[in-house]
């Protein structure tokens, strides 16, 4: 492990330490440098909260400091209300820090009994002549212990791997804001546009990412391996889809051609989107023969179960511990709007699985989301292929609402149990609706 003792030892002669904390790598090392100098009860991690940060940032940011072991102090700042933050010229982040730093200065060190607050400035950004946030770090007299101890991007990162720290391999995520050009202003309602889109791409399954703003246009950057599965991806939720409602019969052949010419694409997006299909067990592929709709084993909907009352009950009680304002009101209008809508079966089973969508999403973890919604798939696939009526609405959704309500109440423990047990009723009704069937 690279050497990190200039670090602690400039951190040593420190009785209470502020870490100007925002879940990335750089921020996330000093603050776990800060705990192994001073131990936890001596730091404290200060995230700053507005509308350029994402609510999946912010919920990162805390599972980071959790995993540190480190109290974490939110402030609201606002830079917003700030005219030249929101010309948005170059010193735009001198502007946000210096808000940031005002509001520590004023809000956090005399009520934490703080004797210096830090930030994560590595050394190779202290080298940059274009980091205006760095001015207001010294004009604040904050400590930037890694940059004075020559630590780089890569070095800082190498330590975070040898920590173990969740976020070593996360890709920089600078604030919303960036997402805008220079000189046009920064809005509320434009952050949460890119906020929302960039969002909407991580359910996707794509991590390192921006959305840029211009006005009636957005702009996707992605990393050139990503490319391909960009393209695949509006086409392969329809063949999922019919897929999962079995308009697509199982075993039967997705030709390639034919789907090109439906779709209007060439041969490569299709045959990544089933590659990726088959990925989550809804195709199959036969060498010589082809690409086959995947057969459906009726047993496998106990060893569905199996996995998913775990998984769900854990989403559930991530998303009482994690979820936004935004998430809990989500999940009541998608209530309300399965307690109101049609009876209609298909209308039924749409809404109940937009409210589990919308639980996996609250959970902000998104390996957890994308496994669930690959099982979630699967055993509405085995419903729709087995059962020909709605399901029993009223215990159900009843069922569905002691977990929303769970969550919305940030009870963990109570969300778990109803998750677990919601999931257990519906395989329930599965099996005994399938055995009738059969009578």
């Amino acid at each position: 492990m690279i050497d990190t003792a200039g670090v602690e030892d400039r951190l040593a002669a420190v009785g209470r330490l502020g870490v100007a904390f925002s879940g990335g790598v750089d921020s996330s090392v000093l603050l776990a440098l800060a705990v192994r100098a001073l131990g936890p009860d001596r730091v404290v991690a200060i995230l700053g909260v507005s509308p350029s940060l994402a609510a999946d940032e912010r919920a990162a940011a805390h599972a980071v400091a959790r995993h540190i072991g480190v109290a974490v102090v939110e402030v609201d700042t606002r830079e917003g209300d700030r005219a030249a933050y929101r010309a948005n010229g170059p010193d735009r982040c001198f502007h946000c820090k210096d808000e940031l730093f005002t509001r520590i200065a004023d809000e956090v060190v005399s009520a934490h009994r703080l004797d210096a607050v830090a930030y994560g400035e590595n050394a190779d950004d202290a080298r940059r002549p274009d980091r205006p946030g760095s001015r207001a770090a010294v004009a604040h007299r904050v400590l930037r212990p890694l940059a004075d101890a020559g630590l780089g991007k890569a070095a800082v990162r190498r330590i975070a791997h040898a920590l173990e720290l969740p976020c070593a391999d996360k890709p920089a995520a600078p604030c919303l804001a960036s997402r805008i050009p220079h000189f046009t202003d920064v809005t509320p309602e434009k952050l949460t546009q890119v906020e929302r889109a960039e969002a909407a791409l991580r359910r996707l399954g794509f991590t390192d990412l921006r959305v840029r703003h211009h006005g009636e246009v957005a702009r996707i950057e992605l990393p050139p391996e990503d490319l391909p599965r960009a393209v695949t991806e509006p086409l392969r939720p329809a063949i999922r889809d019919a897929i999962v409602a079995v308009r697509l019969q199982p075993g039967s052949p997705l030709d390639e051609k034919a789907l090109g010419a439906s779709l209007g694409l060439g041969l490569t997006p299709i045959r990544e989107a089933l590659k990726r299909l088959t990925l989550e067990k809804l195709a199959v592929t036969y060498p010589r023969r082809g690409t086959f709709v995947s057969r459906i084993n009726i047993a496998d909907e106990a060893r569905l179960t199996e996995v998913r009352v775990e998984l769900e009950g854990l989403a559930a009680a991530l998303a009482a511990e994690r979820a936004t304002e935004h998430d809990r009101s989500t999940l009541l209008a998608l209530l309300a709007d399965l307690e109101q809508g049609s009876h209609e079966r298909v209308d039924n089973t749409e809404l109940d699985a937009r409210v589990h969508r919308a639980i996996y999403a609250a959970a902000h973890n998104e390996y957890l989301e994308a496994t669930l919604n690959q099982y979630a798939n699967l055993a509405l696939r085995i419903w729709n292929f087995c059962l020909h009526e709605q399901l029993a609405a009223e215990e159900h959704i009843r069922s569905q609402r002691t977990v929303v309500e769970a969550i919305v109440r940030g009870d963990v423990l109570a969300a778990r149990m109803a998750a677990e047990q919601h999931l257990r009723g519906f395989s329930e009704e599965v099996r005994s609706t399938i055995l009738a069937s059969r009578v």
